[in-house]
């Protein structure tokens, strides 16, 4: 009787066996062909790679307010967390929800802010440091 159900199992599973084994075949390269370049142009995926490097240069990137968008906004949501989940609080020590709300404000507050600073650049006319008087 065991042989028999093995036997059916065997032979019930098959097809979702060789399904699964045709879908898991290695991917042919002709499915490929149309991405690759063209024969006339050799070599350049490579030139356009080099070339949207070099735009992208890190040297170049003007400098923004990003961190400091990102701090004001992580200190002044961090601050109204802290507020939030001392007074949402039911019991006497409430020092876990406080510190719980202010840091979840701040991890959701400072990218938000680091994005809004990004949009402003600095101005680089302005030398840094403090003023001379």
């Amino acid at each position: 009787m065991r042989t028999l159900t093995l036997v059916y199992a065997l032979v019930l599973t098959s097809p979702v066996l060789a399904t699964s084994a045709v879908a898991q075949a290695p991917v042919r390269a002709a499915a490929f062909a149309p991405l690759r370049a063209s024969p006339a142009l050799p070599g350049a995926p490579n030139q356009q790679l080099r070339l949207a490097l070099s735009r992208a240069d890190s040297s170049q990137v003007r400098p923004t307010y990003w961190l400091e968008g990102g701090l004001v906004a992580a200190g002044i949501v961090g601050v109204l967390g802290a507020v939030a989940g001392h007074n949402l609080c039911d019991h006497g020590n409430c020092l876990g929800a406080t510190v719980a709300f202010s840091v979840l404000g701040m991890m959701v507050a400072f990218p938000a802010g680091a994005l809004v600073g990004g949009q402003f650049p600095k101005d680089s006319s302005t030398p840094a440091g403090p003023p001379s008087h």
